[in-house]
């Protein structure tokens, strides 16, 4: 019980931590704000930033990929899809987003910032495609449920996280500010359903 109490401590102290850390990093610039810099001005040493994080690269990506984060709240989701008799890939995982989006409004505004980040810092951008790969496998396995064929699963899979990259550059990129993600991500997925079904 002790142990289990100090796992979920130190969890949500590592959750808190990376989402200050990562305000700072949005807020200043990437590369300009130093590990030992955002460790002192969160009041830890720098050592215990890196017991926490293996790099800032890290703590940063946490931030999305944690069940709160935009890309974990839609990975969450995404476990539980289902394609339903007559509808296409593209109509169920925009359902699904749908319900994530209406989740996550409060939050658009940190989110935004972050993924803007994400997506204008070479070194962030690459750690976060080199982990594409987990993500492509957890969504291929939930449509494969539905679809019962694995390569048919894998492709779909492939091409909706695409899709999703694609959509969070164009909403990152809007600095009015006015868009909302799932907004974008709908179009995306409108124009995908639009592609498979239009003709030469």
């Amino acid at each position: 019980m002790r142990s289990d109490w100090h796992t979920q401590s130190r969890d949500i102290l590592r959750a808190r931590l990376a989402v200050a850390a990562t305000d700072i990093f949005a807020a200043e610039g990437f590369d300009a704000v130093s590990a030992e810099s955002v460790a002192h001005r969160l009041g830890i040493s720098r050592a215990t930033f890196f017991r926490y994080f293996a790099s800032k690269d890290e703590a940063v990506l946490s931030t999305l990929t944690a069940p709160d984060g935009g890309y974990g709240q839609m990975l969450d989701a995404f476990d539980g899809l289902e394609v339903l008799a007559g509808e296409s890939v593209w109509v169920a995982i925009t359902r699904t987003l749908t319900a994530v989006g209406q989740l996550n409004e409060r939050g658009q505004i940190a989110v935004r910032d972050r993924v803007r980040m994400v997506m204008t810092t070479p070194s962030l951008r690459t750690r976060f495609q080199e982990d594409r790969r987990e993500r492509e496998t957890r969504l291929a396995d939930a449509l494969e449920r539905s679809l019962r064929d694995r390569l048919v699963a894998e492709v779909a899979a492939a091409a909706s996280l695409s899709a999703l990259d694609a959509a969070w550059r164009r909403w990152a990129a809007d600095t009015s500010g006015r868009s909302r993600f799932i907004d974008v991500a709908r179009d995306a997925f409108q124009a995908l359903e639009a592609a498979g079904s239009s003709r030469p």
